[in-house]
C-alpha cells in the first residue's frame, strides 16, 4: 500500500523558489537569454513558461526565439523587464524609480496579472494630489476600473487643489468646459476664472482656448474687487490686451457683487497669502503668529516649549510636530488654547540633536541626523499619525545631516547638509515615498549646510546656510521642469540657521535670532526687501514653521 507523506507545502514552495532564484543568479543550467536594449540576463525556459503566458506561447512552439534560445525585447525598459522576471522567480518585484507606468506595460505584455493588480492597489492606496494625474492615466490605460472610479471621486472632492498640479495643464479644453458646466462641483464664476488662468499657465500661445473658457463664465456674477485684483496682479491678464479689455469693462469692475470667498489676492498659479508663520519666542517661551500680508505679530499659543530641549519642527493637519534630541518627538494641537505637548512614540533611530523632519502626503518623515559619534546617518523613517507608529524605510544612499527638506508633488527633496565625511555638501536628491526610492539630481552651485529652503509649484528656493564655518548670503533656485539651477541676488544680510517660506508671490527668510532680521524676496521684481514685524517689541526667534490657517 502506498502511503503519501504531506510536509509543509508552503515551506517547500518557498525553498524551491529560493533555489531557482540562486540558479538564475549563478547562471546554473540557464538555457534562455533575454536581451533588452543591449543589456541581457539569463533564465530558465521551464520557469518562464510556468510563470508567464507570454513566454508559454513563445517557448511551447517551434518559434525563432525557442530555436535560438534568445528573445529581444527592444521596446521595453530593462529595469522593468528584470523586475518582472524577478517576480516570476521569487514572487517579489521592485518598482524602478519613476517607471511605474513602464512596469505596468511590461507586466501587461507578459500577462502578469498579479503584478498589475498589486501596482494598481499601491497607486490607489497612495493617491494624492501630487500623483493623481499619473495614477488616473495609468488606471485608464490598463483597465483598473476600481482605481478609475476612485480617481473620479478624488477629482470631484479635490478639484481646486488638483488645478495647482502640473498635470492639470494637460487636461483637454473640453474636459475643463465639462467641469464648468457640471452641477457636481458647483464652482462659482470666480473659481472658474482662477481655474482657467491656472489651466492656460505659461501656454499663452493658445489664448483662444482661454477666451473660449471665459465665454461660458458669467462675468457679471464676479465682484469688482476680485476683477480689479486680477487686472493689477495677474501677468496673463495684464499681458493680453484682449483679455484685459474684456475684464476691465467698467460695468464689471464697478460691480457690487459680493465675492464668493476666493482670496482677493489670488493670482495665476499663486497660493493663498493667508498662511501664518508660527514663531517660537525663546525669550517668552511661547508661540507667536506672524502674518506675511500685514507683517503683524500676535500671541498664538501659551504652551511652553523650552523644557523639551533642542528640536526641529514641521507641520501637518492641526498639529505642530517637534523632533527632539535622541529619539523623542512631540506634537501640539494648536486649534485648542489649552492643548499640551503630546509625547509620541519614539523614533526607531537616535538622530542626535539634528533630526530633520518634513511633512508629506499625510505623514512625517525623518531623514539623516548624527549618531553618538557625530557621524552622519543614512536612515529614513516615516511617522503615521493614524497608527502613531514610526516605520523604517529604505536608507538614503549617502549619509547626511542638517540638510534642508522640502515636499513637492510626489517627492521629498533633500538639499545640502553634512556628508559622511562631515563636510558641507552640494548634494541634491529626491526621495519618492510611494516607490521607496532615492534619485540623484544636479548638484547645487554652492556647498552648504543648515540652509533654508522652500518650494513653489515648480521651483525650489535655497537661501543662506553655512560653508566652512562661514554664514552665507547667497541664494539659488532649482527649476523642477528644466532640472537646472540658477543664481539669485544675494540676501541683504547673513542669517543664522535660516528658515524659508513662500507666501503671496514672495519668499520669506526668517532668522534664528532677533525678530527684526527677516527679509523677503519679491519674485516679480527679483529683489530682496527687509521685513519689519509689527505689533510687539523685539524678541528672540529660536525656530519657526508655516501652517495653513
Amino acid at each position: 500500500m502506498v502511503q503519501t507523506v504531506c510536509l509543509d507545502e508552503n515551506k517547500h514552495a518557498f525553498s524551491m523558489l529560493q533555489k531557482l532564484k540562486m540558479m538564475k543568479r549563478d547562471d546554473d543550467l540557464c538555457d534562455f537569454t533575454i536581451e533588452v536594449k543591449g543589456q541581457e540576463f539569463r533564465a530558465h525556459k521551464n520557469v518562464l513558461v510556468a510563470g508567464s503566458d507570454y513566454f508559454k506561447a513563445m517557448l511551447k512552439h517551434d518559434t525563432k526565439e525557442n530555436q535560438n534560445g534568445r528573445v529581444k525585447m527592444m521596446e521595453m525598459d530593462f529595469d522593468c523587464v528584470k523586475s518582472c522576471i524577478d517576480y516570476i522567480y521569487s514572487g517579489k518585484f521592485d518598482i524602478p524609480d519613476g517607471k511605474i507606468t513602464d512596469l505596468l506595460q511590461v507586466a501587461d505584455m507578459l500577462y502578469l496579472e498579479d503584478v498589475k493588480v498589486a501596482i494598481g492597489d499601491i497607486m490607489g492606496e497612495y493617491l494624492t494630489p501630487e500623483n493623481f494625474y499619473l495614477t488616473r492615466n495609468a488606471s485608464v490605460m490598463f483597465g483598473f476600473d476600481s482605481i478609475t472610479a476612485l480617481c473620479s471621486k478624488f477629482y470631484e472632492k479635490n478639484f481646486m487643489t488638483l488645478t495647482l498640479q502640473p498635470g492639470f495643464k494637460n487636461e483637454k479644453k473640453s474636459d475643463v468646459m465639462d467641469v464648468f458646466q457640471s452641477n457636481k462641483l458647483n464652482l462659482s464664476d470666480e473659481e472658474k476664472v482662477i481655474v482657467s488662468l491656472r489651466w492656460i499657465g505659461e501656454n499663452t500661445a493658445n489664448m483662444q482656448d482661454l477666451y473660449d473658457l471665459f465665454k461660458i463664465i458669467d462675468l457679471h456674477q464676479i465682484s469688482g474687487d476680485f476683477l480689479n485684483t486680477l487686472l493689477e496682479n495677474d501677468p496673463i491678464v495684464s499681458n493680453d490686451l484682449r483679455l484685459y479689455k474684456m475684464l476691465s469693462n467698467p460695468l464689471l469692475t464697478k460691480s457690487t457683487v459680493v465675492s464668493k470667498g476666493i482670496p482677493k489676492r489670488e493670482i495665476s498659479q499663486k497660493e493663498n497669502i493667508n498662511e501664518p508663520i508660527i514663531l517660537f519666542d525663546d525669550d517668552a517661551d511661547c508661540l507667536r503668529s506672524y502674518n506675511p500680508a500685514s507683517h503683524q505679530v500676535t500671541k498664538f499659543h501659551n504652551e511652553k516649549f523650552k523644557h523639551l530641549g533642542k528640536f526641529k519642527v514641521t507641520f501637518l493637519d492641526s498639529y505642530i510636530y517637534l523632533l527632539c534630541g535622541g529619539r523623542s518627538n512631540y506634537r501640539l494641537n494648536f486649534k485648542y488654547k489649552n492643548s499640551k505637548w503630546e509625547r509620541l512614540a519614539d523614533m526607531n533611530v537616535d538622530r542626535g540633536r539634528c533630526p530633520t523632519p518634513v511633512s508629506h502626503s499625510g505623514s512625517i518623515y525623518a531623514i539623516g541626523g548624527l549618531d553618538k559619534s557625530h557621524n552622519s546617518l543614512k536612515c529614513v523613517e516615516r511617522f503615521d499619525p493614524k497608527s502613531s507608529t514610526w516605520t523604517r524605510l529604505k536608507d538614503k544612499p549617502q549619509a547626511i545631516a542638517v540638510a534642508a527638506l522640502v515636499s513637492l508633488e510626489d517627492s521629498i527633496y533633500c538639499i545640502g547638509g553634512w556628508n559622511e565625511k562631515g563636510r558641507d555638501s552640494k548634494s541634491f536628491c529626491k526621495f519618492q515615498p510611494m516607490l521607496n526610492k532615492w534619485l540623484d539630481l544636479p548638484l547645487m552651485r554652492t556647498a552648504k549646510s543648515f540652509c533654508g529652503a522652500v518650494a513653489t509649484h515648480r521651483q525650489i528656493f535655497v537661501m543662506g546656510g553655512w560653508r566652512n564655518s562661514t554664514m552665507l548670503k547667497d541664494a539659488e533656485c532649482y527649476d523642477v521642469v528644466t532640472s537646472q539651477w540658477s543664481a539669485l541676488p544675494p540676501m541683504l544680510k547673513r542669517h543664522d540657521f535660516p528658515k524659508a517660506y513662500y507666501s503671496g508671490g514672495c519668499v520669506y527668510v526668517m532668522n534664528c535670532g532677533s525678530s527684526d532680521e527677516a527679509e523677503r524676496y519679491i519674485l516679480g521684481e527679483q529683489v530682496w526687501q527687509k521685513v519689519k514685524m509689527k505689533g510687539i517689541g523685539k524678541f528672540r526667534i529660536c525656530n519657526s514653521v508655516s501652517i495653513i490657517a
